[in-house]
């Protein structure tokens, strides 16, 4: 099995597995409960159900234990990125491309809500910043991509700032709706993503 940044060994065994598994799965628990200041390694043992012995087989100290619980949230949120963008996404209506985008962003963000608050926390190690940092040049290439296609008569940099100016569109939707029921929950989504339709089309002229 693949090792993950931040851990001592990799599982071996299907046993072992499990036991990283329970502790990422606890760091992401308590990280909402109670702060990163507030975990130390012998609470995530705890809530895993292991002895701090066998949490130390893995992870030298809870900063390994994020490190590691981060590279898995970007990988993730890669996957997403390319299901996102697919290689003929530069040929789809423009409704369906920021749908698609807004909705998997707001279902990524409600499955990993510990996670996401955590990344855009003060405490990210500066792997996992450039990593995310990393991930959002990604996205602001993929979006200039499907502007080359559609708008030849803007430079590259006015592209880029159009994707630049999109992504943080599409963003912006997570703050507007936490904490919010439905109805209006479900309107705030679908009036952000108009937006991102109608500002893409004003882009694509």
């Amino acid at each position: 099995m693949q090792e993950d940044a931040g851990m001592r060994k990799a599982p071996q065994q299907a046993r072992s597995q499990q036991r990283v598994d329970a502790i990422l799965a606890a760091a992401a628990e308590m990280i909402g409960e109670m702060g990163y200041e507030g975990i130390t390694t012998s609470k995530l043992a705890k809530r895993a159900g292991i002895s701090v012995g066998s949490f130390y087989q893995y992870f030298a100290d809870k900063e390994a234990v994020f490190q590691a619980l981060g590279d898995r949230y970007l990988l993730e949120m890669r996957r997403k990125i390319d299901a996102m963008f697919p290689p003929d996404a530069q040929y789809a209506p423009m409704p369906v491309l920021v749908g698609r985008s807004v909705d998997m962003l707001v279902i990524h963000a409600a499955e990993h809500n510990q996670l996401v608050e955590l990344m855009e926390s003060a405490w990210v190690s500066p792997e996992m910043r450039a990593m995310t940092v990393a991930m959002n040049e990604e996205i602001e290439r993929k979006i200039g991509e499907i502007l080359a296609h559609r708008t030849p008569h803007l430079q590259d940099g006015e592209r880029r700032i159009a994707a630049i100016v999109m992504m943080n569109l599409v963003k912006a939707v997570l703050p507007a709706i936490e904490g919010r029921g439905e109805p209006e929950r479900s309107t705030i989504i679908e009036e952000f993503k108009r937006l991102g339709v109608f500002y893409m089309q004003s882009v694509i002229g």
